[in-house]
């Protein structure tokens, strides 16, 4: 079983062809280019597509997230990005199984450690369960109903409390992420610095902690566009039950009105409403991961220099 850390020696070159390391320097400087009017939102967009592609990834799904360090699995996804999913009923389902215990609690062990230890972590479906104990977990068998079977997660820690994160995911019948994949998505993750670090200042931040895992999937779902009807077809709950879930979100952001709801989000600035509902409504997104024209509003601010 691989160590779920990648770490950032020199050792690791032998693992990635002079096409992947142009393709990498590619994408960093295309997501810092600061010649192109891009919003944060998009060059987020853009990276998190283009990091999707390159190693061949059919779905993403990340964010920025504010959680305790000791329960990484219980953040409160304040910016969300995807790409590739069907529709949102198929992304919500696997985002579901994902917070099944069996899933939860081994993938919480090893993303905790960039929280506490401030360091990038990066691992595979490999590193939490392996094969046997996948295939016969009830989290696994509804993973693979839904479509989905590898997936490959880092976590960049932004401070003790946020996180930026990506989950990367193959349908059935592909193979597994190797460790060049691995190394690939480490070391990306790492390099834009500044772009993990805007607009984690949101108004909402620390309410969001307070509401439960259903009323965040509800709250997503709104944001996103979604009604009462088909934010219970995703979810696979009544109408009714939704309703509980809206006043709840209501009481405890403080609102009474879905406008009231959206202006917290847009007051956090340029972006965030988009980027929260997935970016279903990012100008000129692309279908699929296809990212957004590329561009940036800055220089790039690279953590660390890494020799590849």
């Amino acid at each position: 079983m691989p160590s779920p850390i990648v770490t950032l020696e020199t050792e690791l070159a032998p693992q990635l062809a002079l096409a992947d390391v142009q393709a990498m320097l590619r994408l960093v400087s295309e997501t810092c280019d600061p010649a192109l009017d891009l919003t944060v939102a998009e060059r987020r967009q853009l990276l998190f597509g283009g990091v999707a592609k390159l190693v061949d990834a059919d779905c993403y799904l990340g964010g920025i997230g504010c959680s305790r360090p000791d329960d990484i699995c219980d953040a409160a996804p304040m910016l969300v990005y995807d790409g590739g999913w069907q529709d949102e009923v198929e992304r919500m389902r696997v985002w579901g199984v994902c917070q099944n215990l069996e899933l939860a609690r081994p993938v919480n062990e090893l993303a905790s450690q960039a929280l506490v230890t401030l360091r990038t972590v990066t691992f595979t479906r490999a590193a939490v369960l392996s094969d046997e104990q996948f295939s016969v977990s009830a989290a696994g068998q509804a993973l693979q109903e839904i479509g989905f079977d590898q997936f490959m997660i880092s976590v960049y820690p932004i401070d003790h409390r946020f996180h930026s994160g990506i989950g990367l995911y193959r349908r059935v019948g592909r193979p597994a992420f190797t460790e060049r994949d691995r190394t690939i998505v480490h070391l990306l993750w790492q390099q834009v610095e500044w772009l993990h670090r805007q607009e984690i200042d949101l108004p909402v931040g620390t309410k969001f902690i307070e509401l439960s895992l259903r009323e965040r999937q509800v709250l997503i779902l709104l944001l996103g566009g979604g009604t009462r009807r088909t934010a219970a077809e995703a979810l696979e709950i009544s109408e009714h039950t939704v309703g509980d879930h809206m006043k709840a979100i209501y009481r405890k952001l403080k609102v009474r009105t879905r406008g009231e709801l959206l202006a917290k989000f847009i007051a956090a600035g340029p972006g965030t409403a988009t980027a929260l509902s997935g970016g279903a409504t990012l100008k000129a997104r692309p279908a699929g991961l296809e990212p957004t024209t590329p561009g940036s509003e800055g220089l790039c601010h690279p953590k660390q220099s890494v020799t590849i």
